[in-house]
């Protein structure tokens, strides 16, 4: 029983080996008063702290219900997991996502595919590496007799829970980053193969994709795959590949290819090899789809001194042609204290979720709009390289669509003349804005369709700094009237923070895989009691919350604890 952190166990049942059993059986009358005597003092040592027997240690914080690989071996009921999963004898994950109906959890590794009930047991698992590949063969596989193929990890690029049809989407870093579908309910079962090149073929480029819906079907509203992929120059089937796309759930072909009408971007050959663009995250808010960026501030060689900037791009959920595609700089300032402002400028990863009750008073917004929450940190020189020290900046949603619609109006009342687009690939009308004055009144900036680089940025100070940890991942969650944070660093501590309009504090750090990096893809459980946090190496299953280690009153008021009732936050 619990009681302000306080635990006292007592014996559910006895456990007795079986020759102590025999002497249970035994009658009373059979044995000496002596012989009983020992047979007491043999049994209560069983269950008894003081034994001479060492209890199991379990080095695992309190906060850890659960981890996938347990410590205790690799084994699970019959299933093998073998210790060579790459090619260099490691498991390492790379992707997670969860069946909110089931509480499944579905992970990505190179070589391997896992279905996770919500205690995270093995249910099954599916080898996808290595194969024989070379990027010089096309998706549908290696047909010419002169290319030469090799044993090649498959890297988890791409895991997406495809919740109406039932499906998991799993793309690799092979066959060109084709993808496979998975029945959710059993991924052993033979999958669908697609032979499309969706995602990067290689360890390090990124690909991230996300489900949204999209408003130009003739026959309806459908929901479709929303793809952003890093130009790979691994092989001339690259340059098939776009660098944004719309692609239907079922065959994950575009969602629009006609002579007109192409649900892609391309970045333009003359700067596809040097002008890389990192997708970072992306989602779907009101009428908009946005991908968070991480690119070189000029796509011109000679200007590589400008360095790196991240920016949000957005398109109109109803446009099938991406003409109105516009990005925007976001900028992330930080008050070090010496009268300057700093600027963070390599995002890291982002998350948008409802506002609580407190953020959205201070940000000026209704509970339960959406704020877009991101960790920053500084570049080292003009690399992407980033340096260990991070900051959080929270903007509102609202203030972004604003900023987004300023830059476009800058672009038709005459603000500016230029697009500054000449990296993306199609008509731009020579890069021009329209005249002022020649297009009237515009209501709505979808209908006009006009891809712009926006010259004005989103600006937000940081409420939290870090100087000395990177925050490599952040989740979002609500609890009564506040915000918090889950904060993953890249030596395996979680970081628990209160989140504000203006500032925000670090409450709890736990250990979750000490000196291994937290990836973006922690998740929060249906029931919003625990969550799961991937590392390079393992799954845990985390309390949200351990109200029990305070073990007074004074200790819990001072963590101040948004999830504990008794404390002070509570309202």
């Amino acid at each position: 029983m619990r009681f302000l952190g306080l635990t006292q166990s007592f014996p559910k049942s006895l456990t007795v080996t079986p020759s102590l059993s025999l002497v249970y059986h035994s009658s009373f009358s059979s044995m000496s008063i002596a012989t009983w005597f020992l047979v007491i003092l043999a049994t209560a040592a069983i269950d008894t702290p003081a034994s001479t027997v060492p209890p199991i240690q379990d080095n695992r914080s309190p906060h850890i219900l659960a981890q996938f690989p347990a410590e205790n071996g690799q084994r699970y009921g019959h299933f093998p997991l073998e210790a060579n999963t790459t090619r260099e004898g490691a498991l390492r994950f790379n992707h997670l996502t969860i069946d909110p109906s089931t509480g499944r959890l579905y992970a990505g590794a190179i070589n391997r595919l896992f279905q996770l009930d919500s205690n995270l047991k093995l249910e099954e698992y599916v080898s996808t590496g290595p194969r024989l590949d070379n990027p010089q063969c096309h998706a549908t596989g290696c047909m010419a007799r002169d290319i030469t193929t090799s044993l090649m990890d498959n890297v988890n690029k791409l895991l997406i829970a495809d919740l109406e049809s039932q499906m998991i989407i799993a793309c690799g870093s092979l066959l060109q980053g084709a993808c496979e579908k998975y029945k959710m309910s059993n991924i052993s079962v033979k999958p669908e193969f697609i032979p499309l090149s969706v995602a990067a073929n290689d360890e390090n480029s990124s690909t991230y994709a996300f489900i949204g819906p999209e408003k130009y079907n003739p026959w309806g509203q459908t929901n479709i795959l929303y793809v952003g992929t890093t130009f790979t120059n691994k092989g001339d089937y690259r340059h098939d590949v776009p660098a944004i796309s719309s692609r239907n759930l079922d065959k994950l072909d575009f969602a629009e290819y006609t002579f007109n009408k192409q649900s892609i971007v391309y970045i333009d050959v003359k700067y596809r090899d040097h002008f890389l663009v990192k997708y970072v995250y992306g989602f779907n808010a009101s009428d908009y789809a946005y991908f968070v960026l991480v690119q070189k501030q000029s796509y011109l060689p000679e200007q590589e001194e400008l360095g790196y900037i991240s920016r949000l791009a957005r398109s109109c959920i109803s446009d099938p042609n991406y003409d109105s595609y516009t990005e925007v700089t976001l900028q992330c300032t930080v008050d070090l204290g010496d009268g300057k402002q700093h600027y963070y400028n390599l995002i890291q990863d982002a998350k948008v979720a409802a506002a609580g009750s407190d953020l959205a008073m201070q940000l000026g917004i209704s509970v339960g709009d959406p704020v877009f929450v991101t960790v920053f940190s500084p570049s080292r020189g003009i690399t992407n390289e980033a340096l260990s020290r991070s900051a959080v900046c929270i903007y509102s949603l609202q203030d972004i669509e604003t900023k987004f619609n300023e830059n476009i109006h800058m672009c038709f009342n005459g603000s500016i003349k230029y697009r500054n687009m000449g990296y993306v690939s199609g008509p731009i009308q020579d890069g021009k804005c329209p005249t002022a004055g020649t297009t009237g009144n515009i209501l709505n900036f979808c209908e006009v369709g006009l891809k712009i680089s926006g010259v004005s940025p989103i600006t937000g100070q940081a409420i939290l700094h870090f100087p000395d940890t990177f925050i490599s991942s952040v989740t979002i969650a609500n609890t009564e009237s506040h915000t918090v944070a889950f904060f993953g660093s890249n030596d395996g501590i979680l970081k628990k923070v209160l989140l504000s309009g203006t500032e925000a504090f670090v409450y709890e750090s736990v250990t979750i895989d000490k000196g291994q990096k937290l990836l973006p893809n922690t998740l929060i459980s249906p029931d919003g009691d625990h969550i799961y946090v991937l590392s390079t190496s393992k799954i845990s299953k985390v309390k949200v919350e351990h109200c029990s280690g305070y073990t007074n009153c004074s200790s819990c008021l001072d963590a101040k604890d948004p999830y504990c009732g008794w404390c002070s936050l509570e309202k």
